[in-house]
Formats: structure tokens, sequence, C-alpha cells
């Protein structure tokens, strides 16, 4: 009988396996090829750690331990399109909310983890009430495309306290006009909406809001440089971090369990010549950081 815990511990060291100390082996998949810019990053960051191998996800066939990892729009819909992938995991980095979301299979699939180019709604809203802390009032306007990212923003406003006002409008006209109707607002929070923010209307939205001393918060650093107040953004880093728990994730479970997968990091940038203009004082970048990271917990 004494010899039955050592005859156990055998069982245990040459089954590892049976004491869950075994990874899962999975093969990790990038759809199409390299590409260049932010994906292009990614990929290489990402191929230091895991073995990186190419696939046409419009056409291949899978096998029951890949993972697929979209970089693109295109890639989405090739995996989307792809019946053979319809049960495979994905995660998806370097796409809008707004590209996305009038796909409804993206929406509705629980083996699919996306982190978006643009910010966090709570994220977003969080460092606009770190900017105005005194009840502040916002604007978001949104057009019949991005209508489901705006109810994302309503949620989260509710669960900060915040007043946010939504507004739908068609066009840059509509806009406009919204910005003279909501003057006593604190600031206005744009959001990826191709109709109302592009590189024709941004400059006259700019220019109404700033007429009336109304700040934008934007949704890419790119906008910052522009001349928006400031934003929080998901640097590459962040997104690499992201796909790796993922990876890493499945690579010790191959379930579809979201734990410690929505832990979404981005960092912040200020424009700091915009905020002397309106004459409004913001505390340094790190402090201001703290200040959402640490109500956002």
């Amino acid at each position: 009988m004494k010899l039955f815990p050592v005859v156990v511990a055998m069982i245990l060291l040459y089954f590892p396996a049976i004491s869950g100390a075994r990874q899962q082996s999975i093969d990790i998949v990038f759809c199409n090829g390299p590409g260049t810019g932010s994906r292009r990053e990614i990929i290489s960051e990402l191929s230091n750690r895991y073995p990186t191998r190419y696939v046409d996800c419009a056409s291949t066939v899978p096998t029951e331990t890949q993972l697929f990892v979209a970089l693109s729009y295109a890639d989405v819909v090739d995996i989307l399109s792809n019946a053979h992938l319809a049960s495979s995991p994905a995660v998806i980095s370097n796409v809008y909310r707004d590209s996305i979301s009038d796909i409804p299979a993206a929406r509705h699939r629980s083996n699919m983890y996306t982190f978006f180019n643009d910010p966090d709604p709570r994220s977003q809203l969080l460092l606009s009430k770190a900017i105005f802390p005194h009840l502040p009032r916002f604007l978001l306007m949104y057009t019949q495309a991005t209508r489901s990212i705006a109810v994302e923003y309503d949620h989260a406003a509710l669960s900060l306290g915040v007043q946010l006002q939504l507004t739908e409008v068609s066009d840059e006209k509509g806009a406009l006009r919204a910005i003279r109707d909501y003057q006593d607002a604190d600031a206005i929070v744009l959001i990826p909406d191709k109709t109302l923010y592009n590189k024709d209307t941004l400059p006259n939205i700019i220019r109404a809001s700033y007429q009336l001393n109304i700040p934008l918060v934007g949704f890419s650093a790119g906008l910052v440089r522009s001349g928006v107040l400031g934003t929080t953004y998901p640097s590459i880093d962040s997104r690499v971090e992201f796909i790796s728990r993922v990876i890493d994730h499945y690579r010790k479970n191959q379930d579809n369990s979201r734990t410690v997968l929505d832990d979404h990091r981005h960092s912040l940038v200020i424009n700091r010549k915009v905020a002397r203009s309106l004459n409004i004082t913001i505390v340094e970048d790190d402090i201001l950081m703290n200040s959402i990271q640490g109500e956002g917990e």
C-alpha cells in the first residue's frame, strides 16, 4: 500500500496531460501575406514569439487546432466567407468598429476576438471626464451606419454617470447644425464615422466647434495631429499583447472563455497647443492616464 503514492507520481510524471501541465498544441495562422505598415509591424513582433505561417483564408480548409489571425477588413471578410472556418477561432486587430459593424456574422461569432483600432468607448469617456470633471456634458453625433457604436457609448456613459447627448445626423450639414444646437456641450466625442469625419469634412467640424470654444475628443492619434484635443488609442504594442493573450489562452485551454481577454490597454495623446488655445488646463499625460485607468478598473 505504501507504493501507491509513488506509482501515482510516476504516472503523472510520464503523462503530464493528466496533471494539466502540458500546453495544447495549436497552429497560429496569419491570413494572407505580411503586408505593410502597422500590419507588418504586428506580424514581425508576433513572429518573434510564435511560428509564422500564411494562408489564403478565403479558401483554406482548417485542421481542428488552428487559430486564425486577421489584420485587415479584407482578412475578416475572407474568414467569414469561408464556410470551412465557421467553427475556427480567430483574433482580429487593425480594423475599426464601423468597418465591420454591418457584418452580422462578425458580431455573433463567439470564437472571434476583436481589438479595434479605435479606442474603447469607456476609455474615451473616462478621458473626457478626466479633462472636464465637474458634471460634464458631451455631444456624440452619428449616422445610421454607426448607430451600433453610438449605443456602445451610451451604455458606457450610463455606467459612468456621464451626460452624453446622442444625436443622429445624415451628413456634414447635419453635424454642423447639431454643434450649433448644443453649444452648452463641454466637448464633442468623435467616433469613426466616414460620412461625418473624413479629410473633407473634418476641417469644417473643427472650425465650427472651436469657434464656439467646444473641444473635440477624437478616435486616433492622427486626428489629434490634425487639431483634435486628445484621444486614447491602441498602440502597436497593445495590439500585439492582446493577440498574444488570445494565442496563449488557446494554447492552454482551447475554449471560448473570455477570461483575461478583455483587458484592452490604450495609450494617450493630448494636443497641448489646442488645449492652450481653448484655455483648457490639462494635467500631465501620466497623471491623466493613471486617473483614467484607476476609474476604469
